[in-house]
């Protein structure tokens, strides 16, 4: 598997707010098309967001889970074939 090389991009406003009524603006609608531009330009496989970022890209949803009898112990391997992964960090595990 080879290493992933990671570059973080982060659009916030002035007081280093990542989500608010700045986000509606015609700017900021400009800036979400440059962060596109720049994954397709880059080959980015995958996305990495955290919870607040995630619960707006989402809308507030609940994700609806499949019940599971058994989870495994160990580490969860995504297949590697998919063209793009999101990963959404959460620290309380929610």
């Amino acid at each position: 598997m080879e290493r992933p090389y990671v570059i973080c991009h982060i659009l916030s406003s002035l007081d280093g707010k990542i989500t608010g009524p700045f986000m509606g603006t015609e700017a900021a609608g400009a800036l979400g098309a440059e962060y596109g531009r720049y994954r397709t330009e880059m080959n980015a496989r995958a996305l990495l967001y955290g919870t607040t970022t995630t619960k707006e890209f989402i809308g507030f949803r609940k994700p609806v889970l499949e019940e599971a009898e058994e989870v495994p112990e160990g580490d969860f391997v995504a297949d590697d074939r998919a063209d793009l992964y999101f990963v959404s960090a959460d620290v309380d595990g929610l």
